[in-house]
């Protein structure tokens, strides 16, 4: 059960990547894209990357650590 919701949180938390990913130009390098978030919506975007630094990084670190 544990890998159940520890697979299921983590799916749920990447999914917003499968709409927020774009391909970008490169300027300098015709023909070139990079993978990155889009200009719009900057503080939907910002808030989500806090949540996932906070969920995936900072709260599994604590776990770790105590």
């Amino acid at each position: 059960m544990v890998f159940i919701l520890i697979w299921s949180i983590g799916i749920i938390m990447a999914l917003p990547n499968l709409f927020l990913l774009t391909l970008h130009p490169l300027d300098h390098r015709p023909g070139y894209y990079v993978c990155g978030l889009p200009d719009a919506y900057p503080r939907l975007i910002l808030s989500y990357k806090y949540i996932e630094s906070i969920f995936f990084f900072f709260i599994p670190i604590f776990v770790q650590v105590s």
